[in-house]
């Protein structure tokens, strides 16, 4: 089978019979591609030139560098560090401070002729950015393979409370008909708090907490967090996670109703029906108990 997993702990797989057997070693180089969740697109080679490859230009590595791999047999994860310096290769400060890179795919294109690049690779090989982390003018990603994610728990466990995402789509409640878009009308803390006066309506105190937020305009355009609290007396938001850059006044955003997953809430709202909790099972102490004489 062309298909092997595990030996590259990637999604690799041997172009076998389509590359050509090359007998000097100096024509191969290696492409890679960083393709970011928001569809931005990175192309490197360790060639020391530019490299038109599968309808890409694959420009040299400046200052991108790996760590050794190591390789196993079988379904064992084996990461790789990747690093380098901030704002080369086209790495931005301010995207590593928006999250930008978090999960993005790494393929890998090992085997390439420079010379011949419409010839298949020798190996593809995919991973993810599992995490990157800034330190100084120096940036470091941890990139995992197919197996890692192989090895994460899935499903569920059960729980009184609901598990959907509020206003997800299995809650099938309409977000349009709760969600708020305003602006902000003063910043209390450049990165976490501010007020929004044109928000409208008479709502309690913590209507909006832990609902879903997501800036429209401004420094911070496109990051989603939730609502950590909300004042109505003084339309005062803060957000549970802290900005990347500082919140202005007149940025825009929209925001929901938070939902604390309780069946009374679910119905209370006329939704009990989607609720995706077991509100009805027993507790730890009811397991638990010994029998009664």
């Amino acid at each position: 089978s062309p298909w092997e997993i595990g030996a590259y702990n990637g999604v690799a797989f041997d172009m076998e019979g389509k590359a050509l057997d090359y007998a000097k070693g100096d024509r191969l180089c290696t492409c890679w591609s960083i393709e970011r969740r928001d569809g931005v697109a990175l192309h490197f080679t360790d060639h020391d030139s530019a490299i038109a490859f599968r309808g890409q230009v694959f420009t040299p590595v400046k200052a991108l560098a790996a760590s050794a791999r190591r390789e196993e047999a079988g379904a064992k994860d084996s990461s790789v560090e990747a690093y380098g310096v901030i704002g080369d290769d086209g790495i931005a400060e301010s995207d590593l401070r928006a999250r930008r890179y978090d999960g993005a795919v790494v393929t890998e294109f090992a085997g390439v002729n420079h010379r011949y690049p419409w010839h298949s690779p020798k190996l593809v090989v995919r991973r993810w950015f599992e995490s990157v982390e800034r330190s100084g003018e120096e940036w470091k990603a941890q990139i995992v393979g197919i197996s890692h994610r192989l090895q994460q728990d899935q499903g569920r466990c059960t729980s009184r409370t609901c598990h959907y995402q509020h206003f997800g789509p299995k809650c099938r409640r309409a977000p349009i008909d709760f969600q708020v878009g305003k602006a902000v009308s003063a910043v209390t803390d450049a990165r976490t708090t501010f007020e929004a006066s044109s928000i409208s309506g008479t709502h309690a105190d913590q209507y909006f907490r832990v609902g879903f937020f997501v800036w429209l305009t401004g420094a911070n355009a496109g990051i989603e967090t939730e609502v950590l609290n909300y004042t109505q007396a003084s339309r005062t938001i803060e957000l549970l996670d802290r900005m990347p850059f500082d919140i202005a006044v007149s940025d825009t955003f929209t925001m929901h109703p938070g939902c604390d997953g309780r069946f009374t809430t679910c119905k209370a709202n006329g939704n009990e029906k989607n609720f995706g909790g077991e509100p009805y099972s027993p507790g730890t102490d009811r397991m638990l108990a010994s029998p009664q004489s």
